[in-house]
């Protein structure tokens, strides 16, 4: 349920939205799709991204990249419980 989009999309009340900087990008060979990692300050986020998705922008380490998501799309993991 995570999107990655190059520029701020359209609002959604239902969703979250927030910017950060795109840090790492895998091609995945046998779906053709890719994986991008997004920090957002402390937090990383990791986005699926069809091969379709993936060409409607040039998706590069480094550059801003903005994340929208429903609250109920995120796992959160405790490290020192």
């Amino acid at each position: 349920d995570l999107e990655l989009f190059p520029a701020p999309p359209d609002t959604d009340p239902a969703c979250n939205l927030l910017s950060g900087t795109l840090t790492r990008v895998i091609y995945e060979k046998r779906t053709g799709g890719f994986l991008a990692s997004v920090d957002v300050g402390p937090l990383t986020f990791t986005c699926r991204l069809t091969s379709e998705k993936a060409r409607d922008f040039t998706i590069r380490p480094g550059q801003t990249a903005f994340v929208r998501f429903p609250m109920n799309a995120v796992r959160w993991h405790c490290l020192n419980s």
